[in-house]
């Protein structure tokens, strides 16, 4: 007759973590809500954990006295049959780090025994989610039933609580150099472990990388993560395979406990009182710390109570921070539950590198300072400002400037959404026999740029009048200096070049009557 279905206790003994008991987390409350009946399925629910962080909870609950409350939630369990007795026998996957202890393992539900609690604590070392398999054996009439079930339990991932690293001047224009600070220093000591990606495929391992230059405009994330491994080894628990001992009366199996001996012959750690009748494979809860390159020795004990004298040793062996694995001696053989705890601190941030404004380049002619190509500075996107060796012109703001002395005059242009600027600096040999600034104001409204072609040229170059009306003008050729090159009247739509070596030239035309002026550059490719 099947009387009790494995998924009902699933709802029952979730609260069950570890065969981990016995000594790890004594002293539980049991906290059961009066308002429950008797003869009912509690669970009290588990708080998550966080890694790296202690853990200490209360968790009750009450077992049922029957398979009716099973039915409730189980309809394959058949109701109406008393259970006597419900064993915890076994409980695996526990998350490293976490022990739990039992009000007690045995509960007699025939005779009203139904409410208990356990105590879940120590530090968990691992973030997941964990699945368990927890195994209990219960009796009805005098038939009992071994299930393992699977269970869950989640450790959340530790958060830091401020950034591992800050940065100076991380929004700017190219080239921009950035200075990071690391949030988390060594103060010299070791353990440390650092590792930066500056977003652009370069990479980093010092602890306090130098200001870093980012020349090309764009988006960077900057990847930080320290690894901090300063807490050294944790034996967390010590599990018992097999032992070289029975127990003495020759009634089940031994009543273990075991004790760690450091080199110096002191006892650091006994897990005293001893485990009744241990079923093995059985783990010890340890929780404590172990010096790396030292050996420990482990004794395994049946506590006998004194009879015939003594306990029996039930074997021991050597180990350190090295051993892993399965470890035999003799008839005795454990498992080390060892953790290497370490914390790891992960930030990111964002650089943000502005591409500088096209650059204001400008051409001189007859003193007259023109920039050369105004579509690419557009006045509502840009500000622009003219300097004479270095010094700011006070209201020359515009795409036309009248040099009135010879010297470095330099176009600044300025993005008015980033503020990035761009410079573009020409010496000026100013003509005193060029009358410009009386007409400056009518060019600044009648210069207008023309397109050139073929461009680039090998020598030939040609143009469309603008006006239809024109059908001659006359043509001037000034090279990146500012200095007139070529000069010629009555064009038509052509000018022959091939005599200029390969450079970049500004062509102004000029209507016959000289009231309107165009302004074009070609590129001579030979």
């Amino acid at each position: 007759m099947r009387y009790l279905h494995t998924s009902c206790l699933f709802l029952l003994l979730i609260t069950f973590q570890s065969a981990m008991a016995q000594s790890g987390c004594p002293g539980c409350v049991t906290a059961v809500p009066a308002a429950f009946p008797a003869d009912t399925l509690y669970l009290q629910p588990i708080p998550d954990g966080l890694v790296g962080t202690a853990y200490n909870q209360d968790v009750s609950f009450r077992m049922p006295k029957s398979t009716t409350p099973v039915y409730a939630i189980d309809s394959i369990t058949p109701p109406g049959f008393d259970i006597s007795k419900i064993k915890i026998v076994n409980v695996t996957g526990l998350p490293p780090g976490l022990f739990w202890e039992p009000s007690k393992f045995e509960f007699n539900t025939g005779s009203g025994d139904t409410d208990g609690c356990i105590k879940i604590c120590g530090t968990p070392t691992q973030s997941d989610s964990f699945v368990l398999t927890v195994t209990v054996k219960a009796t009805v009439f005098i038939i009992e039933q071994e299930s393992s079930f699977p269970m869950r339990m989640y450790i959340a991932p530790k958060q830091s609580i401020s950034e591992g690293f800050t940065m100076e001047n991380f929004e700017g224009c190219a080239p921009l150099t950035v200075s990071f600070t690391n949030n988390v220093p060594s103060g010299g000591n070791p353990g440390f472990h650092y590792a930066w990606s500056f977003g652009d495929g370069l990479f980093s391992t010092a602890e306090n990388p130098a200001p870093y230059t980012y020349s090309q405009p764009g988006t960077y994330v900057v990847n930080y993560q320290a690894l901090v491994d300063t807490s050294g080894y944790q034996l967390q628990g010590i599990k018992v395979l097999d032992v070289d001992c029975t127990d003495l009366i020759g009634f089940g199996g031994p009543d273990l406990y075991l004790q760690i001996i450091d080199q110096n012959s002191n006892v650091i750690f006994d897990s005293s009182p001893d485990v009744n009748d241990t079923p093995l494979p059985y783990t010890f809860p340890i929780g404590i710390p172990l010096q790396p390159g030292a050996n420990y020795l482990l004794k395994v004990v049946d506590n006998d109570g004194g009879i015939k004298g003594t306990d029996d040793d039930c074997g021991s062996l050597v180990f350190n921070t090295l051993s892993n694995d399965t470890i035999a001696a003799g008839g005795l053989s454990i498992v080390l539950l060892l953790n290497h705890l370490t914390d790891t601190i992960h930030s990111i941030d964002t650089v943000l590198v502005f591409a500088p404004p096209p650059s204001g380049a400008f051409a001189n002619l007859q003193n007259l300072l023109s920039v050369v190509d105004t579509a690419l500075l557009p006045m509502s996107q840009y500000g622009l400002q003219w300097t004479l060796n270095g010094a700011v012109l006070p209201g020359a703001e515009g795409y036309q400037l009248c040099a009135l002395e010879s010297g470095l005059y330099g176009l600044v242009a300025t993005d008015l959404t980033t503020g990035c600027t761009s410079t573009f600096s020409s010496f000026v040999q100013y003509d005193p026999n060029v009358e410009c600034a009386s007409a400056v104001k009518d060019l600044q409204t009648q210069i207008q740029p023309i397109m050139l072609f073929p461009n680039p040229s090998s020598g030939v170059v040609q143009w469309q009048w603008p006006d239809s009306d024109i059908q001659s003008g006359r043509v001037e050729v000034y090279n990146s200096l500012g200095i007139k090159v070529l000069e010629q009247n009555d064009v038509f739509g052509s000018v022959d070049l091939s005599r200029l070596p390969s450079a970049t030239y500004r062509v102004r035309l000029m209507a016959r009557d000289g009231k309107q002026s165009w302004l074009g550059t070609v590129l001579i490719k030979k």
